[in-house]
Protein backbone atom coordinates (compact mmCIF):
# COMPACT_ATOMS: atom_id res chain seq x y z
CA UNK A 1 0.00 0.00 0.00
CA UNK A 2 2.87 2.23 0.87
CA UNK A 3 4.25 1.84 -2.38
CA UNK A 4 0.99 2.23 -4.39
CA UNK A 5 0.47 5.73 -2.27
CA UNK A 6 3.96 6.69 -3.24
CA UNK A 7 3.50 6.28 -7.19
CA UNK A 8 -0.05 7.95 -7.14
CA UNK A 9 1.92 10.79 -4.76
CA UNK A 10 4.59 10.84 -7.90
CA UNK A 11 1.87 10.67 -10.52
CA UNK A 12 0.20 13.42 -8.97
CA UNK A 13 3.50 15.55 -8.95
CA UNK A 14 4.49 14.57 -12.21
CA UNK A 15 0.74 16.14 -13.35
CA UNK A 16 1.35 19.17 -11.58
CA UNK A 17 4.86 19.80 -12.92
CA UNK A 18 3.86 19.66 -16.33
CA UNK A 19 0.30 21.78 -15.63
CA UNK A 20 2.76 24.35 -14.71
CA UNK A 21 5.16 24.25 -18.03
CA UNK A 22 1.89 24.65 -20.05
CA UNK A 23 2.44 27.12 -22.98
CA UNK A 24 -0.74 28.56 -21.90
CA UNK A 25 -0.49 29.29 -18.35
CA UNK A 26 3.02 30.56 -18.70
CA UNK A 27 2.05 32.93 -21.20
CA UNK A 28 -0.82 34.58 -19.06
CA UNK A 29 1.77 34.37 -16.30
CA UNK A 30 4.14 36.14 -18.11
CA UNK A 31 1.59 39.07 -19.22
CA UNK A 32 0.11 39.37 -15.31
CA UNK A 33 3.69 40.34 -14.42
CA UNK A 34 4.28 42.57 -17.56
CA UNK A 35 1.21 44.32 -16.49
CA UNK A 36 1.81 44.72 -12.55
CA UNK A 37 -1.08 43.07 -11.94
CA UNK A 38 -2.20 41.52 -8.46
CA UNK A 39 -3.42 38.46 -10.33
CA UNK A 40 -2.95 34.76 -10.49
CA UNK A 41 -3.19 31.91 -12.50
CA UNK A 42 -3.95 28.51 -11.77
CA UNK A 43 -5.02 25.49 -14.09
CA UNK A 44 -6.58 22.19 -14.34
CA UNK A 45 -7.33 19.81 -17.02
CA UNK A 46 -10.35 17.71 -16.94
CA UNK A 47 -10.46 13.90 -18.13
CA UNK A 48 -10.95 15.04 -21.94
CA UNK A 49 -7.94 16.68 -21.82
CA UNK A 50 -9.07 20.18 -22.01
CA UNK A 51 -6.99 22.68 -19.94
CA UNK A 52 -8.71 25.18 -17.81
CA UNK A 53 -7.28 28.40 -16.56
CA UNK A 54 -8.67 30.55 -13.78
CA UNK A 55 -7.49 34.14 -12.70
CA UNK A 56 -8.67 35.45 -9.87
CA UNK A 57 -6.91 38.56 -8.22
CA UNK A 58 -7.94 42.24 -6.84
CA UNK A 59 -7.29 44.07 -10.40
CA UNK A 60 -8.05 40.92 -12.95
CA UNK A 61 -11.14 42.29 -14.42
CA UNK A 62 -8.48 44.28 -17.03
CA UNK A 63 -8.27 40.97 -18.72
CA UNK A 64 -12.55 40.88 -19.62
CA UNK A 65 -12.73 43.89 -21.45
CA UNK A 66 -16.18 44.98 -23.06
CA UNK A 67 -18.20 41.96 -22.62
CA UNK A 68 -15.47 39.23 -22.53
CA UNK A 69 -13.44 40.59 -25.41
CA UNK A 70 -10.03 40.89 -24.01
CA UNK A 71 -10.40 37.35 -22.48
CA UNK A 72 -12.02 35.55 -25.72
CA UNK A 73 -8.50 36.99 -27.49
CA UNK A 74 -6.63 35.87 -24.49
CA UNK A 75 -8.48 32.33 -24.59
CA UNK A 76 -7.62 32.44 -28.51
CA UNK A 77 -3.87 33.17 -27.52
CA UNK A 78 -3.82 30.52 -25.78
CA UNK A 79 -4.86 27.79 -27.89
CA UNK A 80 -2.73 28.94 -30.35
CA UNK A 81 0.24 28.74 -28.06
CA UNK A 82 -0.95 24.90 -26.90
CA UNK A 83 -1.72 23.72 -30.10
CA UNK A 84 2.06 25.16 -31.44
CA UNK A 85 3.53 23.12 -29.62
CA UNK A 86 1.26 20.34 -30.00
CA UNK A 87 1.57 20.35 -33.68
CA UNK A 88 4.82 18.44 -33.26
CA UNK A 89 2.93 15.22 -31.24
CA UNK A 90 0.01 15.59 -34.27
CA UNK A 91 -2.74 16.56 -31.34
CA UNK A 92 -4.82 18.68 -30.45
CA UNK A 93 -5.45 20.80 -27.03
CA UNK A 94 -8.11 22.91 -26.16
CA UNK A 95 -7.71 25.89 -23.51
CA UNK A 96 -10.81 27.45 -21.61
CA UNK A 97 -9.86 30.75 -19.74
CA UNK A 98 -11.60 32.15 -17.22
CA UNK A 99 -11.63 35.27 -15.36
CA UNK A 100 -12.89 36.17 -11.94
CA UNK A 101 -16.15 33.97 -13.03
CA UNK A 102 -16.47 35.97 -15.52
CA UNK A 103 -17.95 32.99 -17.78
CA UNK A 104 -20.96 31.70 -15.81
CA UNK A 105 -21.86 35.63 -14.86
CA UNK A 106 -22.33 36.48 -18.43
CA UNK A 107 -24.17 33.25 -19.30
CA UNK A 108 -26.28 33.68 -16.74
CA UNK A 109 -27.08 37.39 -17.70
CA UNK A 110 -27.31 36.13 -21.71
CA UNK A 111 -30.01 33.37 -21.02
CA UNK A 112 -32.14 36.32 -18.72
CA UNK A 113 -31.98 38.72 -22.09
CA UNK A 114 -33.31 35.40 -24.04
CA UNK A 115 -35.80 35.03 -21.65
CA UNK A 116 -36.76 38.65 -21.32
CA UNK A 117 -36.56 39.00 -25.14
CA UNK A 118 -38.64 36.36 -26.09
CA UNK A 119 -41.44 37.37 -23.63
CA UNK A 120 -41.63 40.98 -25.43
CA UNK A 121 -41.69 38.91 -29.10
CA UNK A 122 -44.74 37.32 -27.67
CA UNK A 123 -46.38 40.04 -26.52
CA UNK A 124 -45.39 42.94 -29.30
CA UNK A 125 -45.29 40.25 -31.98
CA UNK A 126 -42.40 42.12 -33.33
CA UNK A 127 -39.00 40.39 -34.14
CA UNK A 128 -35.65 42.12 -32.05
CA UNK A 129 -32.17 41.68 -32.94
CA UNK A 130 -29.79 41.24 -30.23
CA UNK A 131 -26.31 43.17 -30.62
CA UNK A 132 -23.19 41.28 -32.07
CA UNK A 133 -22.43 38.23 -29.77
CA UNK A 134 -19.46 35.73 -30.78
CA UNK A 135 -20.57 32.04 -31.29
CA UNK A 136 -20.25 30.57 -27.82
CA UNK A 137 -22.54 33.54 -27.02
CA UNK A 138 -25.23 32.91 -30.05
CA UNK A 139 -25.28 28.94 -28.87
CA UNK A 140 -26.34 30.30 -24.84
CA UNK A 141 -29.27 33.02 -26.74
CA UNK A 142 -30.74 29.88 -29.05
CA UNK A 143 -30.32 27.40 -26.35
CA UNK A 144 -33.09 29.22 -23.76
CA UNK A 145 -35.24 30.33 -26.66
CA UNK A 146 -36.15 26.90 -27.31
CA UNK A 147 -37.33 26.61 -24.00
CA UNK A 148 -40.57 29.42 -24.96
CA UNK A 149 -43.40 28.17 -26.79
CA UNK A 150 -44.00 29.96 -30.30
CA UNK A 151 -40.69 31.60 -30.25
CA UNK A 152 -37.88 30.99 -32.31
CA UNK A 153 -34.14 32.13 -33.41
CA UNK A 154 -32.22 32.46 -35.91
CA UNK A 155 -28.70 34.53 -37.36
CA UNK A 156 -28.14 36.98 -39.43
CA UNK A 157 -24.86 38.99 -40.60
CA UNK A 158 -20.88 37.86 -40.97
CA UNK A 159 -18.14 37.62 -38.28
CA UNK A 160 -17.44 40.09 -35.89
CA UNK A 161 -21.44 41.53 -36.82
CA UNK A 162 -23.60 38.39 -36.64
CA UNK A 163 -26.33 38.75 -34.39
CA UNK A 164 -29.29 36.32 -33.40
CA UNK A 165 -32.79 37.51 -34.05
CA UNK A 166 -35.65 36.65 -31.55
CA UNK A 167 -39.08 36.06 -33.78
CA UNK A 168 -42.14 34.20 -33.50
CA UNK A 169 -42.24 31.06 -34.92
CA UNK A 170 -45.08 31.33 -37.34
CA UNK A 171 -42.95 33.96 -39.51
CA UNK A 172 -46.29 36.03 -38.85
CA UNK A 173 -44.04 39.02 -36.91
CA UNK A 174 -42.83 41.88 -39.37
CA UNK A 175 -39.15 42.15 -39.83
CA UNK A 176 -38.48 45.07 -37.71
CA UNK A 177 -36.18 45.28 -34.83
CA UNK A 178 -35.90 47.26 -31.40
CA UNK A 179 -34.76 50.64 -31.59
CA UNK A 180 -31.12 49.40 -30.01
CA UNK A 181 -31.21 47.00 -32.70
CA UNK A 182 -32.34 49.65 -35.44
CA UNK A 183 -29.20 51.92 -33.94
CA UNK A 184 -27.10 49.24 -34.66
CA UNK A 185 -27.93 48.32 -38.28
CA UNK A 186 -27.53 52.12 -38.74
CA UNK A 187 -24.05 52.12 -37.15
CA UNK A 188 -22.92 49.29 -39.21
CA UNK A 189 -24.22 51.03 -42.69
CA UNK A 190 -21.83 53.16 -44.39
CA UNK A 191 -21.86 57.41 -43.54
CA UNK A 192 -22.33 57.83 -47.26
CA UNK A 193 -24.47 54.65 -49.49
CA UNK A 194 -24.76 54.58 -53.04
CA UNK A 195 -27.77 56.76 -54.24
CA UNK A 196 -28.13 59.10 -51.01
CA UNK A 197 -26.53 62.49 -51.70
CA UNK A 198 -24.74 64.24 -49.18
CA UNK A 199 -26.17 67.71 -48.49
CA UNK A 200 -23.81 70.86 -49.08
CA UNK A 201 -23.48 73.58 -46.82
CA UNK A 202 -24.96 76.27 -46.68
CA UNK A 203 -24.11 79.48 -48.33
CA UNK A 204 -22.93 82.79 -46.97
Amino acid sequence: KSVEKAEAAAQTSNADVTLETQPALCLLRTLIEDMELSAQACAQQDAEGTLHIDVNGENAGVLIGHHGETLDALQYLCNLAVNHVQEEKNAHAKVSLDVAGYRAKREATLRALARRTARKVQKYHKNITLEPMNPYERRIIHSEVQGTSGVTTYSVGQGPARRVVVALADGTAPQQTSQAASKNSWQDAPHNPVGHRTPRPAKK
